[in-house]
């Protein structure tokens, strides 16, 4: 993703719990993604023994260029 697509909006940070609409989570992932968008879900890009806050301050850090922040939850 370059810097003007941030600053037009094509990114977006997806957050959920990974115990909750996983399967809701990944549908808007990849409907996003064929409309253009980068999508970024943070157990998606987590790896075994990763740095789960550094990766997730990696993704909402690109959302200081622009972008949107979806959070799901249950009722």
């Amino acid at each position: 993703m370059t810097h003007q697509d941030a600053s037009e909006g094509k990114y977006v940070y997806i957050s959920y719990s990974p115990h909750e609409l996983p399967e809701v989570a990944q549908r808007l992932k990849e409907d996003l993604e064929y409309l253009g968008y980068e999508v970024f879900i943070g157990a998606d890009q987590i790896t075994a023994g990763g740095q789960w806050d550094a990766t997730q301050n990696e993704g909402l850090q690109r959302l200081k260029d622009g972008g949107w922040f979806i959070y799901l939850m249950t009722p």
